[in-house]
């Protein structure tokens, strides 16, 4: 029942993703803002109406014109490719997306050997999938930590004509009460290897983390 709960909330969290377009990265560019926002770039964006706020590893700034916040949807990329006179880039460069689930979704924490069992079924290979045909799918690995689970794989469905190399890494965790992914994906242009792709994944948890405190349940 566990499994069908999870695969429930993680088909649901993918069919959000599948409906927001991969920007262009020949427009990214931060949207309005004051002129230190533009020059310097902005690390943090709040979601849904303030519900979840989520940050960049360090060097990496929100593009706000590719991000839809009211869709829980952001895109994080070295500063510099947003704000040239930023002149900031990551000492690992990559592409970074994040997306919410509904409120009520958080299904991670204490199900995180479930959620790596299914992640290696067939069903869970059709889930990474951007067809949604899993034998498009080849796992690397499947890590657990106490409340994530990340997986490393090759979607050969992936859209590569946007820069991007088909190699992924992906992370689910909860955040305020929502199932929330975290997926890197490294550039055609320069590739990251497998564990710098891992260390970015981490590093964008953590952040996201750290700008969400738990909620604590109010007294009374």
């Amino acid at each position: 029942m566990r499994i069908l709960t999870l695969g429930g909330a993680l088909l649901a969290l993918s069919a959000c993703e599948e409906a927001l377009q991969m920007p262009d990265f020949g427009t990214m560019s931060l949207a309005g803002g004051r002129e230190d926002a533009t020059t310097t770039g902005i690390r943090t964006l709040s979601l849904l109406g303030g519900s979840v706020r989520v940050r960049g590893p360090d060097g990496y700034c929100i593009d706000q014109r590719a991000s839809r916040s009211g869709d829980g949807f952001a895109v994080m990329v070295g500063c510099a490719l947003l704000a040239p006179r930023a002149a900031v880039m990551p000492a690992k460069d990559g592409f970074i997306t994040v997306q919410l689930g509904d409120s009520g979704t958080a299904t991670v924490a204490g199900s995180e050997e479930t959620l790596r069992r299914y992640l290696e079924t067939d069903a869970g290979r059709r889930l990474l999938a951007s067809s949604g045909e899993g034998d498009e799918v080849t796992l690397h690995s499947v890590e657990m930590v106490t409340g994530a689970v990340t997986v490393h794989f090759t979607d050969l469905s992936a859209d590569n004509d946007s820069g991007l190399e088909p190699r992924l890494w992906q992370g689910f965790f909860d955040v305020n009460g929502r199932l929330t992914t975290v997926t890197v994906r490294s550039f055609t242009r320069k590739p990251l290897a497998a564990r710098q792709g891992a260390a970015l994944l981490n590093a964008a948890i953590r952040e996201i983390r750290a700008v969400n405190p738990p909620i604590q349940p109010s007294e009374g």
